[in-house]
């Protein structure tokens, strides 16, 4: 597929010429030919050379009917049904996790955003060496790093996905929004596309996990 790039600002990955990952700068643009699946990975390894280090991966949508909702480890959903979003598979180590989008044309907005465990500790999700790699069935690439140093963040909201604006491809940034020092509430995706940080639900993961022990 190719296309016409009408988002100056934003870089193009036309899947004939492109062969290395297109990798973002800060809060950089990149468009994506949009052929399904669309696969999203969270990789990121152990802080300072160690193994230990739970990250979540969530991937909060709006879809073209404007319903709103979230992919994560307690809703993993289902690329068979609507909105046609998964989540295949829960780390507990270092890794990665995956989220497939099987139905692009279903979503308006996405947001993909990761959780650091408190029993993580202090610490950046920077030095975890996070990043998210967005790619199509073509293998066609956008890595969207984290560049910020910011230790005292449980959350961060990695990378945005906008769906409206071209019909046949999708736009990614990197947004690399973080969260209050020490706040628990999530990152929420409005039904413009617009991002609020520390305005979602508290999961207190690490709290209920060990109630159950």
């Amino acid at each position: 597929m190719e296309f016409e790039n009408k988002e100056k600002d934003c870089i193009s990955a036309d899947d004939k010429t492109r062969i290395v990952p297109i990798t973002l700068d800060r809060h950089g643009c990149a468009l994506i030919p949009k052929e399904s699946p669309l696969t999203a990975t969270l990789m990121w390894h152990g802080r300072d050379g160690r193994k230990a280090g739970d990250l979540d991966f969530y991937c909060f949508y709006v879809t073209a009917k404007g319903d709103t909702g979230k992919i994560y480890y307690r809703n993993m959903g289902d690329t068979g049904n609507y909105p046609y979003l998964a989540l295949l598979g829960d780390s507990k180590d270092p890794g990665e996790e995956v989220i497939v989008i099987e139905r692009p044309e279903e979503l308006k907005y996405v947001l993909f955003a990761a959780y650091s465990a408190a029993e993580n500790g202090v610490g950046s999700f920077y030095s975890y060496n996070a990043y998210l790699v967005l790619q199509n069935r073509n293998n066609v690439k956008v890595v969207a790093p984290l560049l910020d140093k910011n230790e005292n963040s449980y959350w961060v909201a990695i990378a945005s996905l906008d769906f409206t604006k071209q019909e046949d491809a999708v736009e990614v940034k990197q947004v690399e929004k973080y969260s209050a020092e020490n706040e628990e509430r999530s990152p929420v995706l409005k039904p413009d596309g617009s991002i609020l940080m520390d305005s979602g639900d508290v999961e207190f993961k690490a709290f209920e996990l060990n109630l159950k022990k």
